[in-house]
């Protein structure tokens, strides 16, 4: 299940991501709003089941995300019916230039796996306490890496330095600001799975 739902954000968050958008006066790609879901979901698992299972789940959401990007590829060069006219409208949404495919993959992997390893890794050091502490610094890490992969490829050079720059700083603030708004409810469902598993994994990294 978690699995499931990480594979869903990770395509949906790469849809939104096309898009720049203001709020309040901060610049940041859209997938920003929804892709703290993908740590959040990346944090259990690794609390739970190690990094190595994380690990796991990770790259199966990736291939997801490839044989999505491919299915939409083709079915955006199908040829349109005569009686339908939204195919420009169409092919803008689902087309991936292949700057943006790679940025996305790329930024997806690196922030998703420096998260799960800087989870871990604190977790063992800390011996599975201060889980806030273990989450925030995780997030930071895993949502600037991958703000910067991501807006450093698809943008540097099409748009000012200085919008690439707000954009990468705004949007790992806003979606570090999200997780913590919501870790309450990520350490209740840590709880309960543990308490439903039965177990607690110390791991090393391999």
């Amino acid at each position: 299940m978690v699995g499931i739902c990480l594979a869903a954000s990770l395509i949906i968050t790469n849809v939104f991501s096309f898009k720049l958008v203001n709020l309040f006066g901060f610049t940041f790609g859209a997938g920003a709003l929804l892709f703290p879901v993908c740590l959040i979901l990346g944090d259990i698992t690794t609390e739970i089941y190690g990094y190595r299972r994380a690990r796991s789940i990770i790259l199966m959401s990736l291939f997801c995300f490839f044989f999505y990007a491919l299915v939409s590829q083709i079915i955006v060069a199908l040829p349109p019916a005569t009686q339908w006219h939204h195919q420009d409208a169409f092919a803008l949404i689902f087309s991936f230039a292949p700057p943006v495919f790679i940025a996305g993959s790329a930024a997806y992997l690196i922030g998703e796996l420096s998260n799960s390893y800087v989870m871990s890794r604190m977790k063992t050091r800390y011996r599975g306490r201060h889980f806030f502490v273990r989450a925030t610094a995780s997030t930071v890490i895993g949502q600037l890496l991958n703000s910067a992969v991501f807006f450093t490829i698809v943008f540097w050079g099409k748009v000012e330095t200085d919008v690439v720059l707000a954009a990468i700083i705004n949007g790992t603030v806003l979606k570090t600001l999200i997780e913590i708004c919501v870790l309450p409810l990520t350490y209740l469902v840590v709880r309960r799975l543990k308490h439903a598993e039965g177990a607690e994994i110390f791991d090393g990294i391999g």
